[in-house]
């Protein structure tokens, strides 16, 4: 595995493969063990750094030729996978995501060996004296594989050491790096929708539509393509898969339940090309049962989901139990423990918030002004740290029991853009679908 991954790694390297642009500054030559390969890499990465581009076949045969350096007796095995590697570049090139995982692995697994082996030789080393025990070094070295992890998941430094103008490029319009709200207004604030890594937050009194409006953003994801992690931490899992299902089939919810099995198994038929899964967290919710619902989420399908959405904030217990612990605190250190996870995972993730006693009471029926971000329970820690807060209201005129409400919804924050728009829409409760209005 380690083989393949390492000539998958240097032929995407060779043929500058986009995806594998992130880590040109992290990828070095004695990560390579194979005959040849480590003396290909040496070459290929001191004429991009020198002329801002990868060499022609030409090119480079003549860099390998004139190569004077370590290893220079596997001239003939960088030739060889040269010829190799410029044969295949007709050739489909890897899914982008795909080929970020295993080049990723590939660095994790080569400085992982090269650290044991570094450890083994300065136990050997070591005097009979030295201060410094055997599981202090083992830990001192052990750590450096986190460290190299971490390096893994950062992106350009600003200034001096910032990306080349394709890395940001590729990161402005690569498919599925944004999933669409369905809300014309959001969509454009945020050119295109929520991107990877990002959290946004919903905020809303009880029963405005905080959950209806978590599935409708499920339901228009997977209607994208995405595959969706809805993490349940307060109802029943079928009443949300129910509200999903009847958003994605266009049918009322009402007429869903009074399906027969037969029924039921055709309309779950006609959503089967959506991926979407429910995961209850209802007997124990903390910022690590949501790590593991994702990798199990992985573990089950090969991949980590593109959208996770986390129903709702205000039920997720503090990861540990601290003397000094408030709502507050614990509120913040929740969503920061949330946004590492998306980044972690490189997907967007949603989540909701209830609005404080005195925001409820603002938000109910016939009040002449409605509730805002001041009135967000622990607003000041959801405002600093979310990437996209939005408020929902209860707008006048909506009818106890009809099927359909309207709200109005207020942009709080946005990280990346200074306009606030301020929207009315329609909230079908019998299909769990959010439709904005027009003006008119």
């Amino acid at each position: 595995k380690m083989i393949d991954r390492e000539s998958l790694v240097l032929r995407s390297y060779y043929l500058d493969n986009p995806a594998l642009r992130p880590f040109h500054a992290i990828i070095r030559p004695e990560q390579f063990q194979e005959p040849g390969t480590s003396m290909l890499f040496t070459v290929l990465q001191k004429y991009h750094q020198e002329y801002g581009r990868m060499p022609t076949h030409q090119e480079a045969e003549m860099e390998v030729r004139d190569y004077r350096g370590p290893k220079q007796h596997e001239e003939d095995c960088a030739l060889e996978l040269l010829g190799r590697y410029e044969a295949e570049r007709a050739a489909a090139a890897p899914e982008p995501r795909w080929l970020e995982r295993q080049a990723s692995r590939f660095i994790d697994e080569a400085e992982t060996t090269a650290i044991v082996l570094g450890f083994i030789a300065q136990l050997e080393k070591a005097k009979e004296d030295d201060d410094e025990t055997a599981s202090d070094q083992l830990l001192r070295h052990v750590s450096r594989v986190y460290d190299v992890r971490e390096m893994l998941t950062q992106r350009p430094l600003a200034g001096l050491a910032f990306g080349a103008a394709e890395y940001v490029w590729d990161k402005f319009n690569s498919p599925q790096q944004r999933f669409r709200t369905g809300l014309p207004a959001i969509d454009e604030l945020t050119n295109g929708g929520l991107a990877r890594g990002q959290v946004g937050v919903i905020a809303a009194g009880s029963g405005v539509g905080k959950s209806m409006a978590l599935c409708d953003l499920a339901a228009e994801a997977a209607r994208g393509g995405a595959s969706v992690l809805y993490i349940n931490c307060e109802s029943e899992d079928y009443e949300l898969q129910a509200r999903i299902v009847t958003n994605l089939a266009d049918m009322r919810n009402d007429r869903y339940r009074a399906l027969d099995l037969e029924g039921l198994k055709a309309v779950h038929e006609r959503c089967a090309p959506y991926k979407v899964v429910v995961h209850d967290l209802l007997t124990s919710a903390r910022p690590t049962d949501l790590v593991k619902a994702v990798e199990e989420f992985r573990y089950k399908f090969g991949h980590h989901p593109d959208v996770i959405i986390v129903d709702y904030l205000n039920e997720l217990e503090p990861a540990k139990e601290g003397k000094n612990d408030t709502s507050y605190s614990t509120v913040g250190k929740n969503l920061k423990d949330m946004m590492k996870l998306a980044k972690r995972v490189k997907a967007a993730l949603w989540t909701a918030v209830q609005f404080n006693r005195e925001g409820i009471k603002k938000g109910k029926k016939g009040s002449a002004e409605g509730p805002d971000a001041t009135h967000i329970a622990e607003s000041i820690a959801v405002l600093f740290k979310a990437t996209l807060v939005l408020t929902l209201n209860l707008l006048h005129g909506a009818e106890e029991g009809a099927d359909i409400g309207y709200l109005d919804v207020r942009t709080e924050k946005y990280r990346f853009n200074s306009a606030r728009p301020r929207l009315v829409v329609k909230l079908e409760y019998q299909h769990a679908r959010l439709t904005e209005l027009s003006e008119e």
